[in-house]
């Protein structure tokens, strides 16, 4: 018990003396939170500093501008850690403080040259607006980078570049080199409701925390906007709803940073009045409605009937058969049959089957290869939707006059012949 006792003070004095140690320590003795303030002016460039990293839109060439920043961190040794932001000057100049985690007395070349790595991250004009990028820990030597993938979403494909292709230096050799760390996805989607607020969610399929934005559609029913992919990231790892439609990535794609991928695609179903060239080589069914190919109508319960081969750019355009009729025919076989409204079957809503003139083809031969004479394309545009190639033979164009179009080698010609004779038939639909 004496012993007991006699522990106890020594006990209690301890325990009081440690508090007041660290009372002491805390109030006596404050560490630097925010580290010494070193000046710095950088040169910075991009690598090449021309399209190649950096788009062209309407021939101005996107360039460093008043309001962008650099975001500079690094190490030194074990006791020199440092970061900082600075602004842009003129010419690719950069000038700010950097705040180094003990006094530096070195030059700034010294420092931001170390072996234990500098990094410089582009800041653009704005970019607080979009929440891409965002500096932690802000004007202390221990700020850092974060970047929120999900945030990465334009409207337009200028934005975009500007804001989320992460131009990045991992070096310092008097000065910095930026290269782009992403690759930017442009996405023109069509057929949706006219001047409507539509729901879109791109993201990688590994991505839980992901939510949709809303994109407004212009006039015609098209929804434009614009998104980043990492490195090397794979479009099969990653999928794109709009308007709660589901659309078709490239497959097996890998993107390259630095690039911008263009990407075009068409809502289904669509109405056949609100089609524009963007659904050549869609299905129409015999409602009147488009499908991207026979087997999605088929899948939809819809027969298909014809190919559209053509779109002004006031929505009117022509469509093609999907097929030749079962045998070949006589001039007056074909003109009974026109006279009658009876040259094709299935019937499509509102349309009216017909033999397509001289000058129709030639538009179905443009719209699909940008050459009048050449029918290969739009045979590749018929297989492809599931119907049957225009054969390498004769055909009418109209029985009345005998005129014909010969298929041969790709390239197709018209003259007059005999209406004696018997030849293949392919009918169409102007809408």
């Amino acid at each position: 018990m004496l012993a007991a006792a006699m522990l106890m003070p020594a006990m209690l004095l301890t325990t009081a003396c440690s508090n007041s140690d660290d009372e002491i320590i805390n109030t006596e003795n404050p560490t630097n939170t925010k580290g010494y303030a070193l000046p710095v002016t950088i040169n910075v460039t991009r690598q090449g500093d021309d399209a190649t990293t950096r788009a062209t839109f309407d021939g101005s060439k996107l360039s460093f501008s008043t309001g962008d920043k650099l975001f500079v961190s690094g190490s030194y040794g074990d006791d020199y850690s440092f970061a900082g932001i600075l602004d842009y000057v003129s010419d690719g100049t950069f000038s700010g403080t950097i705040m180094t985690q003990t006094e530096w007395t070195g030059t700034t070349e010294e420092l931001l040259s170390a072996d234990d790595g500098t990094d410089a991250t582009l800041l653009p004009a704005g970019y607080g607006e979009y929440g891409y990028l965002s500096i932690a820990d802000e004007g202390t030597y221990e700020a850092y980078l974060s970047e929120n993938i999900n945030k990465a979403f334009a409207t337009s494909k200028a934005t975009a570049v500007e804001q989320f292709s992460d131009e990045y230096a991992d070096s310092y050799s008097n000065g910095f080199v930026l290269t782009p760390s992403n690759a930017i996805v442009s996405f023109t989607i069509s057929g949706l409701a006219p001047n409507t607020a539509v729901a879109v969610l791109f993201k990688d399929n590994y991505d839980t925390s992901a939510t949709p934005v809303n994109v407004t559609t212009d006039a015609t029913g098209v929804a434009t906007f614009a998104s980043a992919m990492h490195n090397y990231n794979n479009f099969n790892d990653y999928s794109l709803t709009v308007d709660g439609n589901a659309i078709t990535l490239p497959a097996g794609k890998e993107v390259e940073a630095g690039k911008i991928y263009n990407i075009s695609r068409n809502v289904y179903p669509v109405a056949l009045s609100a089609v524009t060239a963007d659904y050549l080589g869609s299905v129409v069914t015999t409602d009147g409605n488009v499908y991207a190919t026979v087997d999605d109508a088929t899948a939809a319960s819809k027969t298909a009937a014809a190919v559209i081969a053509y779109v002004s750019s006031t929505g009117h355009g022509l469509a093609i058969a999907l097929a030749d009729e079962s045998s070949k025919a006589s001039a007056m076989t074909l003109i009974s049959k026109i006279n009658s409204n009876n040259i094709h079957t299935p019937a499509v809503s509102g349309q009216t089957w017909k033999l397509p003139k001289e000058d129709e083809w030639k538009q179905m031969f443009s719209a699909n290869g940008g050459n009048n004479s050449s029918y290969s394309g739009l045979n590749t545009a018929i297989t492809n939707a599931g119907g049957s190639a225009l054969q390498e033979s004769i055909y009418w164009v109209d029985p009345n006059s005998a005129a014909l179009m010969t298929l041969s080698g790709g390239n197709a010609s018209f003259y007059g012949g005999t209406v004696m004779s018997y030849y293949f038939v392919r009918v169409g639909f102007a809408f």
